[in-house]
């Protein structure tokens, strides 16, 4: 097994990093309907840097769209302001950025696919932005299985 990245203080295989992007690619097309033309599509990447912070950007661009880094620090009404000036479907957010998360995405009206592929439940604060799709690991596994 060839490393592809350390970080977070684990090292990260090709192979790993492959099936995630796999899976990432498989949520967003999901999301896209058949005959729509990819380009020019943006996905939202709420991640701090990790693991799946880099997963989230091969992910996005393996489906064919571009990503919109949306910084966890930032404050609400920034990203909100982003969000609505951008052309986003879905939105990757990472465990490390749950708390920004849980800040935006309820306040965000138009609907939006939330991909939490590193946590294993919903968060309580879903159940607040009943309007959005959200999808957990199990969710993610269930779409795109291992390659």
């Amino acid at each position: 097994m060839r490393p592809a990245l350390w970080v977070d203080g684990c090292l990260v295989t090709y192979v790993e990093l492959r099936i995630e992007t796999a899976r990432l690619a498989a949520v967003i097309s999901a999301v896209l309907p058949n005959d729509t033309d990819v380009t020019g599509r943006q996905c939202g990447l709420l991640v701090s840097r990790s693991r799946a912070a880099y997963a989230s950007v091969l992910g996005t661009l393996f489906a064919g769209c571009t990503y919109v880094p949306l910084n966890p620090r930032f404050p609400t009404d920034r990203l909100l302001a982003v969000l609505g000036a951008s052309d986003i479907d879905v939105v990757i957010a990472d465990e490390a950025s749950m708390a920004a998360a849980a800040a935006l995405i309820p306040a965000f009206p138009r609907p939006l696919t939330v991909s939490l592929s590193e946590a294993s439940r919903f968060p309580d604060w879903a159940t607040e932005a009943r309007h959005h799709h959200f999808a957990c690991r199990d969710d993610i596994e269930r779409i795109a299985p291992a390659v």
